[in-house]
C-alpha cells in the first residue's frame, strides 16, 4: 500500500473518501530455456517455467493474474531455485504461449484446475505448493476443492481462496453482489467513523455506462468524469482511494485535477505516471521489445 498527501497543510475538516475499484506491470525470466509445452486431457497447450527441485525438496507451482504472464515471476524464481526448491510459473489460459479460445465455455475455473493438474502430470509432480495472484487466486482455489491430493500448501497473496459453488447465473451473481460490495460496506465503515464515502461503480462496470467505444477508455477522461461527479456532490476535495485498475485512475485524478485531491491511496499497484499519447496497435511490440517477452498474447 502507497499513500501520499497532496496537501501537506491540509485542514481536518470532514472530508470525503473516493473508493475506486488492476493494473500489472510485466517482466521476463531471463533464462527462456527452461520454458516448456504441455498438452492436456483438454487438448490444450500450457507454455511454461520449469526448473526442478533438488532431492527431498518442495516445488512451487505459480499461477498469475490479469493481465500478466508467467514472466511476473522473474525475481523470485531463481532465488527459489538457488535455494534447491522447483518452480513452475504457468502461462494462464489465453496469456502469452498458452492456446487462446474464443468460447467462454473452455474458461470454467474446475477445468482450468484440471489443466494445471495435467501439467503436473506431464512434470511427473504429485504434489506441490500452489501460488496465486490475483485471478490466479480464483485458478489455485479450484484445485484445492477438486484435486487437494495434489497441493502441499497454497499461498494466496493477494485475494482470498475462493469456495467453489454450484452452477449459476452469472448476472444474477453480479446483481446480488454489487449492492452489498458498492453500496452498503464502505459507505457504512467510513461513516462509522465519521467520514463519508464516495465508492465508485467504473466507466464499463455495474451500472455505470458501457460505451463500446475502447477510446470512452482514455484515463485522462475518466479522471474528468471523476471530477465531474465530485462536482455533482459539490465536494471539492476528497481523498483518493484506488484499488487495482482504479491505481490508475487515480493516479491520472492526481495528474490532472490535484486541486480536487487532499491525500491519495494506492492499494496494491503504485502510482502511475502520466504516459505520452500512443498507438496503442503499436503498444504490444514496443512492449515485447523493452521487456523481451510477450506481455498480450
Amino acid at each position: 500500500m502507497a499513500a501520499g498527501a497532496a496537501n501537506p497543510n491540509q485542514s481536518d475538516n470532514l472530508r470525503y473518501v473516493l473508493l475506486l475499484p488492476s493494473y500489472h506491470r510485466y517482466h521476463h525470466l531471463v533464462d527462456a530455456s527452461l520454458y516448456k509445452d504441455a498438452v492436456t486431457s483438454r487438448v490444450l497447450t500450457y507454455h511454461y517455467y520449469f526448473s526442478p527441485a533438488q532431492p527431498s525438496n518442495s516445488t512451487l507451482l505459480f499461477c498469475h493474474g490479469f493481465p500478466s504472464t508467467s514472466c511476473d515471476w522473474q525475481y523470485i524464481a531463481p532465488r527459489l531455485n538457488d535455494k534447491g526448491y522447483g518452480v513452475l510459473t504457468l502461462d494462464m489460459l489465453s496469456y502469452d504461449g498458452t492456446d487462446k479460445h474464443a468460447d467462454l465455455a473452455v474458461y470454467v475455473p474446475s477445468l482450468i484446475s484440471k489443466d494445471t493438474v495435467d501439467v503436473l502430470g506431464a512434470e511427473k509432480l504429485e504434489k506441490v505448493i500452489y501460488i496465486g495472484q490475483d485471478c490466479g487466486c480464483k485458478a489455485i482455489s479450484c484445485p484445492t476443492n477438486y484435486y487437494h491430493e495434489r497441493i502441499l500448501d497454497y499461498v494466496f497473496p493477494a485475494t482470498s481462496f475462493v469456495q467453489a459453488l454450484p452452477p449459476m447465473d452469472f448476472q444474477v451473481l453480479l446483481d446480488s453482489q454489487l449492492p452489498i460490495h458498492v453500496s452498503r460496506l464502505a459507505p457504512y465503515r467510513a461513516s462509522s467513523k465519521g467520514c463519508g464515502a464516495l465508492p465508485l461503480g467504473m466507466f464499463g462496470i455495474g451500472e455505470t455506462d458501457k460505451p463500446i467505444d475502447p477510446a470512452s477508455y482514455v484515463l485522462s477522461l475518466t479522471s474528468r468524469d471523476i471530477a465531474d461527479v465530485l462536482d455533482a456532490e459539490k465536494l471539492d476535495k476528497v481523498n483518493a482511494i484506488g484499488h487495482g485498475w482504479g491505481c490508475k485512475a487515480v493516479s491520472h485524478l492526481t495528474s490532472y485535477h490535484p486541486e480536487r485531491i487532499f491525500a491519495y491511496v494506492f492499494l496494491g499497484i503504485s502510482f502511475v505516471h502520466v504516459s505520452a499519447p500512443m498507438d496503442f496497435q503499436e503498444f504490444p511490440g514496443s512492449l515485447k521489445q523493452q521487456l523481451g517477452c510477450k506481455a498480450f498474447g
